[in-house]
């Protein structure tokens, strides 16, 4: 990040942009320290959903360009134009939501230059209403971790750290690449719950690569047990079969079998797991699939 940033941020937030820099600091919603932005932990809270948007504003939004999950295909989509949660020499963030006609919703955080051009979009945020899905944007620096949650009724239940993005100095999105470039780096995932007729039995909060020893890499898993955890008097670990996969859910390299330890609901664990270089895709691997 260039070192005028930390003097040329003003924080507008599309609620408040009277408030003046003074008080928005004060309030928490923009920190910048040398080599990141920070995001306030409520910057995508509160969106002001509306019926419908001018032909000036989907201009802005260039709607139209983004077709991620089906939307562009909607043709009675609604739109709500969310916040301006960062601006800077670079240009700005914004985020903004698609309401969709089977009562889903999707938030999406924008980028664009000083000419308003837009920079890059992803989408960070939304749920659907019936069948449980979510999907929640956790901001750590320049980093944002989304995580997920789904359940559809033909194919179990199941979440997970699915996907995980850098904002770089240019405001462009960058997504997760394999092979790490230091250590430790966190590893997108999902689990699944029920693999046949096998509860997944844990709560997987991270999966970390933490480095390369003797041509294999080293990962750290850490959790707890789910709701009626997975423990059995008769072992003290289970099996769990860990797929890598690429961006299009097809395998990035040989399913590995690891075990986990056997643990009650609520009790936390951390395995330590190696696996050869040779068995994982350095070209496509984007996140792990956890199962029974």
């Amino acid at each position: 990040m260039r070192t005028n940033l930390i003097y040329g941020i003003l924080c507008l937030l599309l609620a408040g942009m009277g408030s003046g820099c003074k008080n928005a600091a004060e309030g928490g919603s923009v920190i910048v320290e040398k080599g990141k932005i920070e995001l306030p932990a409520n910057a995508l809270a509160g969106i002001t959903y509306k019926a419908g948007i001018t032909a000036a504003e989907r201009e802005r939004l260039r709607i139209d360009t983004i077709a991620t999950d089906g939307v562009k295909a909607k043709s009675n989509r609604e739109l709500a134009r969310g916040k301006q949660i960062y601006r800077g020499p670079e240009g700005t963030l914004e985020t903004f939501a698609v309401m969709a006609e089977d009562d889903s919703t999707a938030i999406y955080l924008a980028s664009y230059d000083l000419q308003g051009k837009l920079l890059d979009c992803i989408r960070i945020e939304g749920g659907r209403m019936h069948s449980g899905d979510k999907r929640k944007c956790i901001v750590e620096g320049n980093r944002m971790k989304i995580r997920y949650a789904w359940a559809e009724p033909q194919a179990g239940r199941g979440e997970g750290l699915c996907a995980i993005h850098t904002i770089a100095d240019d405001l462009h999105f960058v997504p997760f690449s394999w092979p790490p470039e230091a250590f430790p780096c966190e590893m997108p995932f999902m689990t699944h719950e029920y693999e046949g007729d096998a509860p997944f039995g844990w709560k997987i909060a991270s999966i970390v690569c933490t480095g390369v020893s003797d041509h294999s890499y080293l990962f750290s898993i850490r959790g707890q047990g789910a709701d009626g955890g997975c423990k059995n008097a008769a072992r003290k670990e289970l099996t769990v079969k860990l797929h890598p996969m690429d961006q299009q859910r097809e395998p990035a390299g040989e399913t590995v079998t690891v075990a986990l330890p056997a643990v009650d609901a609520g009790e936390t664990f951390e395995a330590e797991i190696k696996i050869p270089k040779s068995k994982l895709d350095k070209k496509t691997l984007t996140w792990f699939r956890l199962a029974r």
